[in-house]
């Protein structure tokens, strides 16, 4: 039987756009793309299609894909981004091991309060605990702003690792977190050469869009 063809294609202009966002980004230029369409319009399809790619290749990248929930609140959101990435290092020992290695050989040249944030991550992939059947993580946050946590061990690992982030549906998010730490994280890799490319799904800012979605990024 034949195999049935892919209900969504990535088109190949988009995908050579996005491509090269991503070599610009794995040469130290942090780039945040807003991958804009309609419903049904094949964002995740170029994504998916850049990712399956990398994954492939010899880049050694994390891939960090959130999909955010309708009606979520801020914390909600943010533990989520914390254990989409927890979890992602947890299924491959060495990648956790180097990123471990990477944020410790980088705590000498960082304040305390950065220190512990540090800490705190690289003890939270050795305690955290997966559940097989759900793929549920259980991690503590840092009690010190885990907000701003997040984005200064992001930008650290991405200092030294190339990094995805694949953050769909983020219009549906009811909290100005998230913007916050785009912006906050933009600013922070753009400033040190971060190897992060982040893609956010998004819809245009129609009539249509705004009666589903009315607090969108």
């Amino acid at each position: 039987m034949a195999e049935a063809n892919a209900l969504y294609v990535a088109r190949e202009t988009d995908l050579a756009a996005l491509n090269e966002h991503w070599e610009a980004a794995k040469s130290g230029q942090a780039r945040f793309v807003r991958l804009q369409a309609p419903f049904g319009g094949g964002r995740r399809a170029i994504a998916g299609e850049l990712l399956r790619s990398i994954q492939g290749g010899t880049d050694d990248a994390i891939l960090w894909r959130v999909v955010c929930l309708d009606q979520e609140d801020g914390i909600q959101w943010l533990i989520r981004m914390y254990g989409a990435l927890v979890a992602n290092l947890g299924q491959d020992v060495l990648r956790r091991g180097k990123v471990e290695m990477v944020l410790n050989a980088q705590l000498p040249s960082q304040p305390k309060r950065v220190q512990g944030w540090y800490q705190a991550f690289i003890s939270s992939m050795k305690e955290s605990k997966t559940d097989a059947a759900n793929g549920a993580v259980q991690l503590k946050l840092p009690q010190d702003n885990p907000l701003l946590g997040l984005v200064e061990i992001v930008a650290a690992i991405s200092r030294k690792v190339p990094v995805v982030l694949d953050l769909q549906n983020p219009y549906v998010v009811y909290s100005v977190a998230l913007a916050q730490f785009l912006e906050a994280l933009h600013a922070e890799t753009a400033e040190s050469g971060g190897r992060i490319l982040v893609i956010a799904h998004d819809h245009p800012g129609d009539a249509e869009a705004k009666a589903f979605y009315p607090m969108p990024l």
